[in-house]
C-alpha cells in the first residue's frame, strides 16, 4: 500500500527509532503500535486491529488493539492506515553500482558518484521494505 505522503512515513520511523533508543535505562517507557494489519510472516495471516507491545527496547507482546487498552505513560503510535511487517533482509546488494552497461561508463566513476549512487539505491531498497542488507 503506497501512502500519499511517504515523509511522514519516514518521519515516523525515525522518531519511532529516537523514542526507543532514547528511553532512560532506569524505567523503560512502554510504547503502543497500534497496527491496521499486521502480517505474520510464520503463519502468513494479517489479522487486523493489532497492537505491537515496546517496553524499553524489546517487542514484549503483540495482542489485539482492543485489549490493550492505553495506561499513563504510554507512548502511542497509530499505524491504523497501514499494514506492518517485519523488515526484509537483502543478503546480496551491489548498492553502489549504477544499472548502466556501457563499458565506458566506469571509467567516468568516482568515490563520490557511487557514494551518490549509493544513496539513492538504499533509498529505493528501504522503500522496497528492506531494513538491512549485506553488501557483497
Amino acid at each position: 500500500m503506497r501512502s500519499a505522503n511517504p515523509l511522514k512515513f519516514y518521519l515516523l520511523l525515525i522518531l519511532l527509532q529516537i523514542s526507543v533508543f532514547a528511553a532512560p535505562a532506569q524505567t523503560p517507557t512502554r510504547m503502543l503500535i497500534r497496527t491496521g494489519h499486521l502480517l505474520d510472516v510464520k503463519t502468513g495471516s494479517e489479522p487486523a486491529a493489532q497492537t505491537i507491545i515496546v517496553i524499553g527496547d524489546r517487542i514484549t507482546a503483540i495482542a489485539p488493539t482492543a485489549s490493550t487498552p492505553r495506561q499513563s505513560g504510554d507512548i502511542e503510535i497509530d499505524l491504523a492506515k497501514y499494514t506492518v511487517m517485519p523488515g526484509l533482509i537483502d543478503v546480496h546488494t551491489h548498492l553502489t553500482m549504477a544499472t548502466n552497461f556501457d563499458p565506458y561508463y566506469e571509467l567516468s566513476m568516482t568515490p563520490a558518484k557511487e557514494a551518490i549512487i549509493g544513496v539513492e539505491n538504499a533509498k529505493v531498497t528501504l522503500e522496497a521494505g528492506f531494513t538491512t542488507v549485506r553488501k557483497t
